[in-house]
């Protein structure tokens, strides 16, 4: 075929395979270093307990990476030692993991009778007793205004339930009132304000912040129901009426109190 298709003129020629090396056509074999003599054996296991790296090794034996480990691991040589200033691929490994990274929360004391949660801290009762807590520390409070003013309480308690304005509680009493500097303390929720602060009665008065607490539970009941987030309580002594009205402003995290007097 050869003959035929030079006499053609074609210029085409079967390359001649007898004279090539057939090395060409195979991957030339890596170079191995099977000859570990006692010396380089020593070499090895001293650069290794000294901390030198595994690149090191080869570059000083004349042998792969690879190879290093293979010695290492055929002689059972202990340990690479870790010399100071290094991580150790467990440090790197424990680097590389997720880790939680708490974060302190601030919320404001303003907010400490804002909350079911505090305000269940502060009147040490449940949610669901908030009702009698209400009329007790009122009933309290009526009893030491007319106990300091020396006259027979006479009380007058009344719960009235309404499905679209909810309940409302009215204590009366016939003591002599709350003066208008305590219901401006009272609404101040950056202060402790109470009468019962060194006075504190074997029976009763031992929080000394029952006011303070009541003002905001209408609100926080309303926001556990999914209400109107606002409350008003109306407190009338000595010819004042005080009209208050309780919410929170969610941005600043603080109260928002209303007070008119009449």
């Amino acid at each position: 075929m050869t003959d035929d298709l030079a006499a053609e003129g074609t210029g085409f020629q079967l390359a001649e395979t007898s004279g090539v090396n057939p090395s060409v056509f195979t991957k030339p074999e890596k170079k191995s270093y099977t000859s570990w003599t006692p010396e380089r054996l020593q070499l090895l296991k001293d650069m290794w307990s000294r901390g030198d790296s595994p690149p090191a090794n080869a570059e000083a034996l004349g042998v792969t990476v690879k190879a290093v480990y293979e010695i290492r691991s055929k002689y059972r040589l202990p340990v690479r030692k870790i010399t100071p200033g290094r991580p150790s691929r467990l440090a790197n490994r424990v680097r590389s993991r997720p880790r939680i990274k708490r974060v302190a929360f601030e919320t404001s004391r303003l907010m400490e009778f804002c909350t079911r949660r505090e305000l269940e801290n502060q009147t040490a009762h449940q949610i669901d007793d908030w009702g009698c807590v209400l009329v007790k520390e009122l009933i309290d409070n009526s009893l030491d205004a007319s106990e300091e003013a020396e006259i027979a309480p006479v009380i007058n308690i009344s719960v009235i339930s309404n499905r679209k304005i909810g309940t409302t509680y009215v204590i009366e009493d016939n003591g002599p009132g709350i003066p208008a500097a305590t219901v401006a303390g009272i609404i101040d929720y950056t202060t402790r304000t109470s009468s019962r602060e060194a006075y504190v009665s074997p029976t009763r008065g031992a929080q000394g912040n029952a006011l303070k607490t009541i003002l905001p539970m209408g609100y926080v009941l309303q926001s556990e129901a999914g209400a109107p987030l606002e409350s008003k309580t109306l407190i009338e002594a000595r010819g004042v009426a005080h009209t208050i009205r309780f919410s929170v402003d969610r941005i600043r995290m603080e109260p928002m109190i209303e007070h008119h007097k009449a």
